[in-house]
């Protein structure tokens, strides 16, 4: 097997593990909140996200390759190329799990879930592209969106 592939099949393994470990953890604490009925809800948006994410790989490994495009060469443009396809995709989870805390009654609990939540995300969608730059935008994206989501909304 490729190194490079082994490198991104490892970091996605580690990512769904540690999604696997927070719905659990999650179970328990919205039971103890007495909002457990929303945890499908929870773990229907983490599937999505999942489709998203891999369609999004999926998509940015096609273009790049019929551009041929590499982080030597054309740093640039693989560099916007990844960013188009993680950006949107954090952003999306941040306003997904402010809409999730506010329907599920609004609790300072569920709102703290719904913050851990996006950077669960985080780790996610950095499988993607796991480069400095995509961390660091991702976070700040994902935290500042679920701020001004739950602000807002």
């Amino acid at each position: 097997m490729n190194k490079d592939l082994r490198g991104y099949l490892e970091q996605v393994l580690i990512a769904l593990a540690v999604t696997g470990v927070f719905l659990l953890v999650a179970g328990v604490l919205l039971a103890l909140f007495g909002s457990f009925g929303t945890l499908a809800e929870l773990a229907l948006g983490f599937a999505v996200l999942w489709g998203c994410v891999l369609g999004a790989a999926a998509i940015a490994a096609a273009i790049t390759r019929l551009f041929r495009l590499n982080p030597h060469d054309t740093f640039v443009r693989f560099l916007g190329l990844h960013l188009l396809s993680t950006v949107p995709i954090m952003l999306g989870w941040s306003a997904f799990a402010a809409a999730w805390a506010r329907a599920g009654g609004g609790g300072v609990g569920l709102y703290a879930l719904g913050l851990l939540s996006c950077y669960i995300a985080l780790q996610i969608v950095t499988a993607l592209a796991s480069g400095q730059l995509y961390q660091l935008t991702c976070i700040i994206v994902g935290l500042a969106g679920f701020i001004v989501f739950a602000l807002v909304g």
